[in-house]
């Protein structure tokens, strides 16, 4: 598509996430590894990246090495199931019914509450950890002390939550069906970028450093039957699949956006209804607009994209 201007004739009430795709910023695949099913919460230790796997017959904690996929250690658990994995120093957190701390043998030092009973994905940072929780069917990304005292909480519009991973400046959310990596500001809880994931069912992430490289280590189910794929990532480099930078909260109806080359505009609508695209215009030099004619009305359902 190649305008001048392009402009999107939309309703005021809806919240969106309006993207440019450029390959400039694009990241890059620096590995991919099979590793066993089931993974649902991963974190940075010596040696790899700590596995656990959610489900009632699924008991245990496994060191991978994300640079070939091999198992170099393994551990019990107190429980079964796991909905996130944080670690700090020499000191590693599990979730399941309860918050238990561990030390680099896997064994239990300390057992907590939950300070909340629907959460997602453990980090942690400075002694204190992050989550997402559900309150009212909204996801709320969640800081606090492992004695559950909250430090802060931000509204997300990230519909199914997974894991996350902090990079030393952002935090980074999986979302479990929607297929997406969240980027948040841990200091405001302003999201600031958005992926697509390699394939559509994100669920652990941990940030790592290889031979001075920030990398990301994403685990899906790499759109097999038999076995998950462990994905280690340079978001800074390469050429496919593209990062999307966004900005968000448009509260006007026009959407412009000014270039001389082509450009490839996705949108996902965030919001809890559906969006409806009216028309699309077109500034063609001196012309003025021009109105470009669907073939149907356009709908985006929540938590969908237009590409």
């Amino acid at each position: 598509m190649k305008t001048q201007q392009f402009l999107l004739v939309l309703p005021l009430a809806f919240l969106l996430v309006f993207a440019l795709v450029a390959p400039a910023i694009a990241w890059q695949i620096v590995s991919t590894e099979e590793v066993p099913q089931g993974m649902t919460a991963i974190t940075p230790v010596n040696g790899g990246v700590l596995c656990g796997f959610d489900g009632e017959e699924d008991q245990g904690m496994i060191i991978i090495n994300p640079e070939t996929g091999h198992a170099v250690n393994d551990f019990e658990t107190p429980e079964a199931g796991c909905f996130g994995l944080g670690s700090e120093g020499n000191n590693w957190f599990l979730g399941s019914e309860a918050l238990y701390a561990l030390n680099p043998n896997g064994e239990v030092i300390n057992q907590l509450e939950k300070p909340y009973e629907f959460m997602r994905g453990l980090v942690s940072v400075e002694r204190s950890l992050w989550t997402m929780i559900e309150v009212n069917d909204a996801h709320y990304l969640t800081l606090f002390t492992p004695g559950g005292n909250e430090l802060r909480r931000f509204h997300t519009n990230i519909r199914n939550p997974g894991d996350l991973a902090f990079d030393g400046e952002y935090l980074w959310i999986t979302d479990r069906i929607e297929g997406f990596l969240h980027v948040f500001d841990p200091n405001n809880g302003n999201e600031v970028n958005i992926f697509r994931t390699p394939t559509s069912s994100p669920r652990g992430i941990a940030s790592v450093v290889v031979d001075n490289t920030s990398l990301i280590v994403l685990v899906d189910d790499g759109r097999n039957a038999d076995f998950d794929v462990m994905y280690m990532i340079n978001p800074s480099g390469g050429n496919a699949p593209k990062l999307l930078p966004i900005s968000r909260q448009f509260d006007f109806s026009e959407v412009l956006v000014f270039g001389e080359t082509d450009v490839n505009l996705s949108m996902f609508n965030v919001g809890n209804s559906d969006l409806v695209i009216e028309e699309v215009r077109f500034l063609d030099g001196n012309n003025g607009f021009e109105v470009g004619l669907l073939p149907r009305e356009m709908v985006i359902d929540p938590g969908d994209y237009l590409n």
